[in-house]
């Protein structure tokens, strides 16, 4: 297991059976959340990495957490168009 501060570092040639953890932050403003997980998702899609990419969002549901909210629904688009990753 590797941690990495921005999606930058993430190493080229993530093979099949490495999966990519984001978690975002809770005091980040939608936008920055939103800018984060496209940051993460472009470099893998263009690199035909293998690996999964899995975002953590908190309280979604229940409405309470507004910076994670776009990431939910950018998440579930992406998958559906990058079943892939």
């Amino acid at each position: 297991c590797r941690t990495y501060e921005h999606p930058d570092q993430l190493p080229d040639g993530l093979g099949h059976g490495s999966v990519v953890l984001l978690v975002p932050g809770t005091d980040e403003s939608p936008e920055s959340a939103a800018e984060l997980l496209l940051h993460t998702l472009k470099p893998l899609h263009h690199s035909g990495s293998e690996a999964r990419l899995w975002v953590l969002t908190r309280r979604v549901y229940e409405g309470a957490n507004l910076v994670h909210a776009p990431l939910f629904g950018l998440a579930r688009v992406a998958a559906a168009e990058h079943p892939q990753l």
